[in-house]
């Protein structure tokens, strides 16, 4: 179970470093010798299934020596997870170690990094890291146990095997396997519990309230231009995780009517704000943006009316905390980009 750096060269050191493993009657030498990924994902099953299950029925376990390693790592590991300090927990790995998990196989540091870092995206916290075994003989040490780990309102129970190295006077994990074994949900979580919700959704938080919007709709080959204005209710649903929001013209062809109802969030998979708006007499727009840059916020993306799907446009732009600019661009079926509409907004209230 060793990187390619650690392979010996010739039978006599092959003979002279040892690894030592635990087994039901005692202690077995195992050769440190180079194994296929198929290989070491069976023998950390083995070693996990097996050698827990052995330790499991002692009557009771005997106290662990703090000085071992194991135990140092241990602790390191635990708290360096609990501050979501994924650097720290890298560095806990030698440059080339191996991490095997539920079948995926992460080779060196920055393999082990998006490993670790995909737990803690996820709010991952670790509740518990309970050692069964923790051994060293010379500068080779291993030990196993479970670990406790939520996510949300599920606990994630698992077991895991590391071997460890002293490299450069300091210990580090050389091979690490981890296996679930299973689900519970948390004696502690309500089955309402508000997620905790991503900062990009300041962007839509920044719009919630009332805004009075003055605009124009610029003439096209059809139609002239028309003034109008707008008033525009923006507000967080489904416990802060949408921006729901409506238009109701209160001066214009339209007066007195719904224009327009729409929603929006950030899409953490895309890391795109998404929005879409469904419109007066059936079209709807689909865009999207990164974020305001400074104080513009620039969302493109279509607009689908009949038969015509027309590239869009629009471009807020921020002036202070209570009001904005908005214009808006289509791309007609010619591919020509036209000025469609400008407004001007102010808040009123919240």
């Amino acid at each position: 179970m060793l990187s390619k750096r650690e392979k010996l060269k010739d039978h006599k050191l092959h003979e002279s470093r040892m690894l030592v493993q635990p087994t039901p009657t005692g202690t077995a030498i195992l050769p440190r010798i180079g194994i296929g990924e198929e290989e070491m994902r069976n023998l950390a099953t083995l070693l996990l299934i097996f050698g827990l299950n052995t330790w499991a029925q002692q009557p009771k376990a005997k106290p662990l020596s703090s000085p071992e390693p194991g135990a140092q790592v241990r602790a390191e590991f635990f708290r360096a997870y609990s501050a979501k300090d994924a650097d720290a927990v890298v560095a806990l790995y030698a440059e080339d170690a191996t991490l095997v998990s539920d079948g995926e196989t992460f080779r060196g540091r920055n393999e082990i990094r998006q490993w670790v870092k995909s737990g803690l995206d996820q709010g991952s916290t670790l509740e518990a890291i309970e050692p069964i075994v923790e051994k060293s003989s010379g500068t080779l040490a291993y030990a196993a146990g479970r670990t406790r780990r939520r996510v949300g309102s599920i606990i994630h129970l698992g077991q895991y095997l590391i071997v460890m190295e002293k490299i450069g006077g300091e210990w580090k994990i050389v091979q690490h396997f981890a296996l679930s074994v299973g689900e519970i949900p948390a004696a502690n979580a309500a089955p309402s519990a508000v997620p905790m919700l991503p900062d990009q959704l300041s962007v839509e938080k920044w719009f919630v309230g009332n805004w009075i919007c003055e605009g124009e709709q610029h003439a096209s080959p059809t139609a002239a231009a028309v003034k109008f204005i707008d008033k525009f209710t923006f507000e967080m649903a489904l416990d802060g995780s949408w921006l729901t929001y409506h238009v109701d013209q209160t001066k214009g062809p339209l007066q007195g009517k719904r224009t327009l109802i729409g929603w929006g969030t950030w899409d953490a998979n895309a890391k795109l704000h998404v929005r879409r708006d469904m419109n007066i007499g059936g079209s709807r727009v689909d865009m999207t943006a990164l974020g305001w840059n400074g104080d513009k916020l620039v969302f493109a993306g279509y607009m689908t009316a009949n038969d015509e799907k027309l590239p869009i446009q629009q471009t807020f732009t921020r002036k202070g905390d209570s009001a904005y600019d908005s214009a808006l661009i289509v791309t007609g079926a010619e591919g020509k980009p036209m000025e469609w509409e400008e407004e001007s907004c102010r808040k009123v209230g919240r």
